[in-house]
């Protein structure tokens, strides 16, 4: 029951990501919610980032790199079901995806500088 609670959510967060994605694409007044929202959000995360000399999503990564082999190492030395760690990578996955697209990947459809100043060029 774990593997299809977690292939349920997986499917959850890839219709949001989508959805955020039409949004973005084709909803004229999104980015004036969606603006503000991000540059706090974005802020926090700068200000939580922002003591340390070096990128901290450099050591998140490997982290998180280590923590995948361990479990899949873990998976086939307690014999447990290879499918469930699978369910449990995807739904990371696209957990990571959604929070991507929402922080930095919906700015690709926002207006212009130009269309935002309104300058011809």
């Amino acid at each position: 029951m774990r593997t299809i609670g977690r292939l349920i959510l997986t499917a959850v967060f890839v219709v949001l990501t989508l959805f955020l994605v039409a949004a973005a694409a084709y909803v004229p007044g999104f980015f004036d919610f969606y603006t503000g929202l991000c540059r706090n959000v974005l802020s926090f995360l700068g200000s939580l980032t922002a003591p340390f000399p070096f990128a901290v999503w450099e050591i998140l990564l490997v982290l998180i790199l280590l923590l995948l082999l361990y479990t899949l190492v873990r998976t086939f030395t307690h014999k447990r079901g290879f499918l469930c760690w699978l369910s449990g990578v995807a739904l990371f996955l696209s957990v990571m995806v959604f929070l991507f697209v929402g922080l930095w990947g919906v700015n690709h459809y926002a207006p212009s500088v130009s269309e935002h100043v309104g300058l011809t060029v």
